[in-house]
């Protein structure tokens, strides 16, 4: 049922044009004998001899014009304005206007309430009105429905349901005509007046003055379902309700509108669809003929403004919606001939059941282990409270087991039911998960077929591994012994028979004691499988070890073996106490790639003997180019002595990001047998370049390609200071150290022999130049050259040498290989 509502009419005033009277229609000089038609008449000018008159001749009488006034015929005015000499014609012209005479007809109404409501009259008020000159007889009529009963009209006459005048309306005049309306339906709806007449030139329809009419009923239902508790009667409003539920309320509430009349209910009938049944609670009130209830006299009349409330019991008997539909027909107290019928919408009460509930022993998702023996049982529940369900179907589907359904004739309201009880025990080999859903199709008493699932999945894992645990250290010292106690404990929920445990011990270790067993366990159950002594060997140098415990046993008729690792290192008590440490020796700890970075070692002897042919080996990578060569060699470093080596081991990073920088390794001896210490790793983060155009320049030169065993090779190194202030550089290689100063743009050239004993391909260090620019410490190298040393002949060998040349450089030569040593720089940073 709608909701009460209060609706306006709208009131709408149109005329059918703005325009004035008359209408100018022709504007133009005219010559004595001239004619003109206009509004389908003809007219023939002429000239008085003074020009102080004209002349129209017409088909009816002529008119006779003087200068500066206008005469008219039936809907044409003319005026003579003014006559002027024409030097183009050499003869006198009349100015003429001709006005169009029509009639204009507007159409106004209005109505007595801004509210209207069914059955009440309302008196209307409509005004024809001719604004033109044109003098004509009008055809008016307002076009009714039905549903709006006519009645008391003034100044008109009602034929058919509708109003109509026909009278002589003259220019600027009017008519007004009343009438009376009785809305008996609720509607929206226009009317508009249509208007016929002569306008003076052509025949007219038109439709005027639109009224916008909305009502209401006089009276207004509405309904609410309440749910009435069953221990304090208190009412809840609801939507929906169980079926058979007999504590569902229906109120229904009527509204009397009319602000002057009370009104009487002559029929009240309510209805439903076939799945309920309505009882109403008012004893007073009984059923009548078919459909229809009989309403004692003082719960049939409602006064104006007020509401009578009606309630009933609802009982819903079938799965769909309960559709409830109203029928009043009503009357004003006050008179016996309006009679209104008002058909309400239907309203709905939604019908639902519980479908039936699952349970078990076991939730959603639990977890069995394979073997194990287990029972799950499956419980079916109604848990409608006032309907039962008289016939119920139930299987399993799963995996697990082939498992037969159930059928249960009847399952009363409320009632829970063990349906199951089922044994399983599945054996897997990986986690496997299983559906276990239980399908339902059940009847209810009043014979809606319907159907449940309820989905639940089983996960079955694969055996628990035995849990080992033992004694074992994770050091031990050469020679020392320590005793070993192995526990094994049974995880399972099942019991283990004849598990055999063995430990598998490398021969170095002397064993005393058991070191293999039989044993069965209990599920849950922990016990000491032996125990066992162990003796370590003697070792030159710490050494890790792995003694393995292994278990099988046999379940299912499946051999299942689990193996458990555990690592031993034998520590050498005579472990040499040398300290091993690596820096990196930069000043703002800021790296880019392609910048030239020493490294500074510490080597320090804690122990009390001495070590010899101590080499440091430099690791390679990709990350980083070695710029001098892979080894650095110390002779001896006594108990006590600690040696920083630094200068000799330079790196440059080549990739931006953060690398780790390989170990360093110390090899040394003692007593003729050898060892190894590694550095700890070194995190770098490189960044992008930083572009420093260099101050000092240095590059290394040999002349000759080869040399003779035992001769002298002259070797160039070239240095140049490129900024406008003297610079201090220490020059060093692995051959010799010096300081030099050099001046603003000074080139200097220092040259030196080197010679070798032994012929192959030899190899010299970079040369590498340090030095101060912009207060930060720069590094500069030569590339590393190689030289081919060759045996020196005999005396009955023939010797034939071809060496280079060495010149000094002309200027254009110098200018020349400075450009090409920045662009080399540039390409190497």
């Amino acid at each position: 049922m709608k909701n009460n509502f209060f609706l306006f009419i709208i009131i709408l005033l149109v005329l059918t044009t703005t325009a004035s009277a008359k209408s100018l229609i022709y504007d133009r000089y005219l010559f004595s004998g001239d004619s003109l038609t206009v509004n389908n008449e003809n007219f023939i000018i002429t000239f008085s001899k003074d020009r102080s008159e004209i002349l129209v001749r017409t088909a009816g009488m002529p008119l006779f014009i003087k200068k500066g006034s206008c005469d008219q015929t039936n809907v044409t005015e003319i005026c003579y304005i003014e006559s002027t000499f024409d030097y183009d014609r050499e003869e006198y012209k009349a100015r003429i206007k001709v006005y169009s005479i029509k009639a204009i007809i507007t159409v106004s109404r209005s109505i007595s309430s801004t509210t209207l409501y069914t059955g009440e009259t309302y008196t209307v008020t409509s005004t024809v009105k001719n604004t033109g000159d044109y003098g004509t007889i009008i055809n008016y009529k307002d076009r009714f429905p039905k549903h709006i009963i006519l009645e008391e009209c003034s100044g008109c006459s009602i034929i058919n349901n509708n109003v109509v005048w026909e009278g002589n309306l003259n220019g600027d005049s009017e008519h007004e005509l009343t009438y009376k309306i009785t809305p008996t339906e609720k509607f929206t709806q226009s009317f508009s007046s249509q208007v016929n007449y002569f306008n003076g030139i052509e025949e007219i329809e038109d439709y005027l003055g639109k009224l916008s009419l909305k009502t209401e009923p006089a009276i207004s239902i509405s309904s609410k379902f309440y749910r009435q508790s069953e221990i304090d009667n208190t009412l809840e409003e609801v939507s929906s309700a169980r079926l058979n539920d007999e504590n569902i309320i229906l109120k229904i509430t009527v509204e009397n509108k009319h602000p002057n009349h009370d009104i009487r209910i002559d029929k009240f009938s309510i209805y439903t669809s076939d799945n309920g049944e309505i009882i109403p609670k008012d004893t007073h009130i009984t059923r009548g003929i078919r459909k229809y209830l009989k309403l004692p006299s003082e719960g049939s009349r409602i006064s104006s403004g007020s509401t009578k409330t009606y309630e009933f019991k609802i009982i819903g008997k079938r799965l769909y919606n309960l559709d409830i539909y109203y029928d009043i027909t009503f009357r004003d107290e006050d008179s016996d001939e309006k009679i209104t019928n008002i058909l309400s919408e239907k309203t709905s009460l939604k019908l639902v059941i519980k479908d039936p509930i699952v349970t078990s022993n076991i939730e959603n998702g639990e977890e069995f282990e394979s073997g194990e023996d287990y029972t799950i049982l499956v419980f079916i529940q109604n848990p409608n409270p006032y309907i039962d369900y008289t016939f119920l179907n139930a299987s399993i589907e799963t995996e697990l087991k082939d498992i037969a359904g159930i059928i249960l004739d009847r399952l009363n309201a409320t009632n829970r039911r063990l349906v199951w009880k089922i044994h399983l025990n599945k054996i897997v080999e990986k986690r496997t998960k299983y559906k276990f859903n239980v399908k339902i199709n059940y009847t209810t008493e009043f014979g809606d077929n319907l159907e449940k699932e309820h989905k639940m999945n089983i996960y079955i894992n694969p055996p628990k591994p035995l849990q080992i645990t033992k004694t074992l250290p994770k050091n031990i010292l050469e020679d020392d012994k320590c005793e070993v106690e192995v526990k094994i404990k049974n995880n399972r929920k099942i019991d283990l028979l004849r598990i055999k445990v063995i430990e598998n011990i490398p021969t170095v270790f002397k064993v005393t004691g058991i070191s293999a067993n039989t044993i069965s366990l209990a599920a849950g159950q922990e016990t000491t499988a032996y125990t066992y002594t162990i003796k370590a060997p003697k070792v030159k140098k710490d050494s890790t070890y792995t003694i393995n415990t292994t278990t099988s046993y046999t379940y299912n008729n499946e051999q299942i073996n689990e193996t458990i690792v555990n690592k031993i290192t034998v520590t050498n008590i005579k472990k040499h106490k040398i300290s091993f440490s690596r820096v990196l020796d930069d000043e703002d700890n800021i790296v880019y790639q392609n910048e030239i970075l020493p490294l500074r070692y510490t080597i320090t002897n804690n122990d009390d003997v001495q070590i010899k042919n101590i080499r440091l080996i430099f690791p390679t990578q990709r990350n980083f180019d070695l710029v001098n060569t892979r080894y650095y060699d110390i002779a001896t470093l006594n108990p006590g002595e600690s040696i920083t080596i630094e200068k000799v081991h330079y790196i440059k990073p080549k990739l931006k990001d953060t690398h780790k920088l390989k170990r360093t390794i110390l090899s040394y001896e003692v007593d003729n047998e050898h060892y190894e210490i590694n550095s700890s790793t070194l995190n770098i983060k490189v960044h992008n370049s930083s572009y420093v155009v260099p101050s000092i320049v240095i590059d290394k030169e040999l002349i000759q390609e080869e040399i003779f065993t035992g001769e002298k090779a002259e070797v160039f190194l070239r240095l140049e200071n490129l900024q406008n202030i003297s610079s201090y550089v220490k020059v060093y290689d692995e051959l010799e150290e010096y300081y030099t100063k050099l001046l603003p743009y000074e080139k200097r050239t220092i040259v030196y022999n080197i010679s070798f004993d032994t012929p192959g391909i030899k190899t010299l260090s970079p040369t590498i130049a340090e030095y101060k620019q912009e207060d930060k410490t720069f590094y500069t190298s030569t590339d590393i050259l190689r030289i081919k040393v060759i045996k020196t002949p005999t005396k009955e060998q023939k010797i034939i040498k071809v060496s280079k040349v060495y010149q000094p450089e002309t200027f254009l030569e110098h200018i020349l290989n400075f450009f090409k040593k920045i662009l080399t720089w540039k390409r190497k940073r």
